[in-house]
C-alpha cells in the first residue's frame, strides 16, 4: 500500500508507537495501514494506492465510517467502480452491525449501477442517485 506524500505540516512523525488504534482488524505491525488511518483522520484528501489485497479498502471503509459516525463528509473516488463498491458494501455492514441509522440520501452512490446490481444487489436501493430521485 502506498501512501502518498502529505503537503499537510501537522503530520506527526513523532507519534508513540504504543498508541492504540481502535481499529482491530489491523495488526500492529502494519505501519503502513496505520499511517493511512491517521491520515485520514487529520487531512482533507488522502490518496491511497496498492497492489491487490493489501488492505486498502477494508482500511479505507473502516476510516470513512469513522468519519460517517461523526457526521462529516466523504468522499471516495476510484478508477474503477469496484473498489468503490467494495468500500460502500463495508460501510453497509459496518453500519448494521453498529445498529447506525443514518438518513437517506447521506450515503450516495454514483457509477455503473449494472456493476453495482450485480455485485451488491441490496446496495442499489438504498445507496443510489436514482433511488433518491
Amino acid at each position: 500500500m502506498k501512501i502518498f506524500p502529505s503537503n499537510n505540516n501537522n503530520d506527526n512523525d513523532d507519534e508513540d508507537e504504543n498508541n492504540h488504534h481502535p481499529y482491530d482488524f489491523i495488526q500492529q505491525e502494519n505501519s503502513e495501514q496505520l499511517a493511512v488511518i491517521n491520515r485520514i483522520r487529520s487531512e482533507n484528501r488522502v490518496p491511497v494506492t496498492g497492489p491487490p489485497g493489501t488492505g486498502k479498502s477494508t482500511v479505507i471503509s473502516h476510516s470513512c465510517f469513522d468519519l460517517i459516525k461523526d457526521y462529516s463528509p466523504v468522499l471516495v473516488v476510484s478508477p474503477t467502480n469496484a473498489m468503490v463498491n467494495s468500500i460502500l458494501a463495508k460501510i453497509d455492514y459496518l453500519a448494521k452491525e453498529t445498529n447506525l441509522r443514518l438518513p437517506k440520501g447521506f450515503i450516495v452512490s454514483y457509477g455503473n449501477l449494472s456493476e453495482l446490481n450485480f455485485c451488491h444487489p441490496y446496495l442499489i436501493e438504498k445507496y443510489t442517485i436514482d433511488d433518491l430521485v
